[in-house]
Parts: structure tokens; C-alpha cells; sequence
């Protein structure tokens, strides 16, 4: 993605920012070419496109532009104030789409290994629809590529429904103090 000009930096026709933009845009189509050629190599037919402007929303119009594509990038695991100052294109991307999406952290794998390494995936389920619409691309994936499919329900333990619930205590039998449920326990435990 190349950073669009802007008038603010003297983007005047002729000027040296316009010439700046034009050399950013070859020097990616060059690196595009060269990536391209490398995947060529091992039987994967690359189109390429250099777009100017806010990478996550090029990212997204160009996605839902055809239907049908999965968007795969890396994220660097920045956190904290590195995040907050360089930005996360991951982030918006994850964000502001409904497109399926391969997230791999950078060096997390070998690049074109992914047939070679994954061996499953894993699906953490809540037991809403929002969670269960993975469900079909994650069987057209598996199927695929040939994947074992986790599924993973975690639950809150029972200290956790302790701390969120209420109770008061009343004499019960025999004098005892009894533990009486006051709290949301049904909301929670949905």
C-alpha cells in the first residue's frame, strides 16, 4: 500500500512529492513482480494491485469486491503504546469486515508451509450463532487441506459464579446460617 498524497505536503503538479509517489508505486509493482515470479515457482497464479490510500479500507474494498475471498495476512503483535502508535492494519481489518480471515503472526510459520505444518484447527465456541458461523469455512477449510477440527467450549469456573453471584444469609434449620441466591445466576450462566 502506498500512502496517498495529500495537499497539506505539496502534492502541486510536478512537484517532488508527486515524483516521490510515482517512484513508491514502481518500487512496488517491482517487489510485487518479484513475489509473484517466487509463487509462479511453486504452481500459484498471482494478480496483483498498488493502491493508493488507507491500507485496511483498500484491503476491504478489494476483498468485497469479489465474493467468494478469503483475506490473509500477518500482524506484528504489537501491543501497548507501539500499537497505538504505528497503528493496526490487522485490527481494522478484523474489525470492519464480515470477510473470512487467515491472521498468522509474523514468523509464526514457514512461508508456503501451510500445507506441510497445520495439522488442525481449533474453534472456540460459545454457543451462540455469532460463533457457529465459522462453522462452514472452517469445514470447507479442513476438508481442504486436510485438517482435524477442535471444538472448544471453555467454561467459567465454579469460583467465577461465586464472585458474580449474590447472596444473603438466613437462619435456616436448627439455627445454621444458610447461603439464599439473590444474584443474575440464569444470565450469567447463559
Amino acid at each position: 500500500m502506498v500512502p496517498p498524497l495529500t495537499p497539506d505536503i505539496g502534492s502541486e503538479p510536478g512537484g517532488p512529492f508527486v515524483e516521490l509517489a510515482f517512484q513508491l508505486n514502481k518500487r512496488a509493482e517491482m517487489y510485487f513482480t518479484e513475489v509473484r515470479e517466487s509463487l509462479a515457482d511453486v504452481g500459484v497464479d498471482v494478480t496483483f494491485t498498488v493502491e493508493e490510500g488507507d491500507e485496511a479500507s483498500k484491503v476491504i474494498a478489494e476483498a468485497e469486491s469479489t465474493p467468494n475471498t478469503l483475506v490473509a495476512l500477518t500482524t506484528h503483535g504489537r501491543s501497548g503504546a507501539a500499537r497505538w502508535l504505528m497503528g493496526s492494519v490487522t485490527s481494522k481489518i478484523l474489525t470492519a469486515t464480515t470477510m473470512p480471515l487467515l491472521v498468522l503472526r509474523t514468523g509464526s510459520l514457514d512461508h508456503l508451509a501451510l500445507r506441510e505444518t497445520l495439522e488442525r484447527v481449533i474453534v472456540p465456541l460459545d454457543g451462540s450463532e455469532a460463533a457457529e458461523a465459522v462453522l462452514s469455512s472452517v469445514a470447507a477449510l479442513a476438508k481442504t487441506i486436510d485438517l482435524e477440527v477442535v471444538l472448544v467450549r471453555v467454561t467459567p469456573s465454579g469460583g467465577d459464579y461465586l464472585r458474580y453471584m449474590e447472596y444473603h444469609y438466613e437462619l435456616g434449620p436448627g439455627s445454621t446460617l444458610a447461603r439464599v441466591y439473590e444474584g443474575p445466576f440464569e444470565e450469567y450462566s447463559k
